[in-house]
């Protein structure tokens, strides 16, 4: 979603209504059975998540909270003083540290912090600033020791070194670049052949980043209009990647191979503003509803065939 209406929603806080929760009938190879893990405070915003040792760490973005779900249970892990400039986007989990990106809404720095996974209702500081001219830090992902950072409004890629907190442009490219919504690269994680996938939002489109001698190669494996606002990504058991389109209330499997969608769950199944997908085990997925659209932020649990 595009940051003035980001601004006006976190401004006026009023997300009311309830989305049916009840179980889909299922769809072959995909989710069935969803119901929800917990239910989050009415406008607080759940927009990422990660995996930390049987718990889901989430971000509640208009809250400025990072808490851990443990089963049912919910404890706040850092809460930030946001000042109603901006919001807690993307997270990730690297060396015993969470890592949790702020996006400013119009202009300012944005920052990432780093909380230790084990800490609680602590007050972090901002560990290394990002950028200082209005950028969008969004999706994370980590390998070896460096954070990827997806700025949406610049589009491009910056690394962190988690040893000295030193920030780099490691990929800018066109093809992730926004367009007219003002959101370029968003989610981004590793596949399993070693490269990171990302999805450009405004252009529906699913990219291939390599590491060359001089930066990165992106290439585009899928651009659909289904995908358009695409926001979270996760490879699955399966290897399929599994994306989840927030405006538009969809979850897609996408087969890199053949390059087919197959649509597999909707509002009807739960969904509303899905902002983040997971697979904590072989038998399950997890989905974050950021509820801009109606319905409840919440998390869900579906059970794979």
């Amino acid at each position: 979603m595009f940051r003035t209406a980001l601004r006006s929603v976190a401004v006026a806080a009023a997300i009311i209504g309830l989305a049916p929760l009840g179980a889909a009938a299922g769809v072959p190879g995909g989710p069935n059975g969803p119901g929800p893990l917990v239910r989050f405070a009415p406008g607080s915003f759940p927009e990422s998540m990660a995996l930390s040792g049987g718990s889901e760490l989430v971000t509640l973005g208009f809250a400025g909270e990072l808490v851990r779900v443990t089963g049912s249970q919910v404890s706040s892990v850092a809460t930030v003083d946001l000042e109603g400039t901006s919001l807690l986007t993307g997270v990730v989990v690297r060396g015993g540290y969470a890592y949790v990106a702020r996006a400013p809404f119009a202009g300012g720095p944005s920052y990432l912090y780093r909380v230790p996974v084990t800490a609680s209702d602590v007050a972090p500081q901002p560990w290394v600033t990002l950028s200082d001219d209005g950028g969008f830090p969004n999706g994370l992902a980590a390998r070896g020791g460096r954070i990827y950072v997806a700025d949406s409004a610049a589009g491009v890629i910056r690394t962190v070194s988690t040893d000295t907190g030193t920030v780099a442009t490691w990929c800018a490219d066109d093809l992730l670049k926004p367009g007219h919504y003002g959101f370029g690269v968003n989610g981004i994680t590793f596949g399993p052949d070693g490269a990171l996938y990302g999805v450009v939002s405004d252009f529906g489109r699913v990219v291939r980043i390599t590491t060359t001698a001089t930066g990165c190669t992106v290439t585009a494996v899928v651009e659909q209009q289904q995908l358009a606002s695409a926001d979270g990504v996760s490879f699955g058991p399966d290897g399929g990647l599994y994306v989840t389109v927030n405006r538009s209330n969809r979850l897609w499997r996408v087969d890199l191979t053949t390059r087919r969608l197959t649509d597999l769950a909707g509002r009807s199944d739960g969904l509303s503003y899905p902002t983040q997908v997971l697979f904590p085990d072989a038998d399950t997925m997890l989905v974050t509803n950021g509820a801009l659209s109606g319905g409840v932020p919440d998390l869900l649990a579906f059970g794979l065939h």
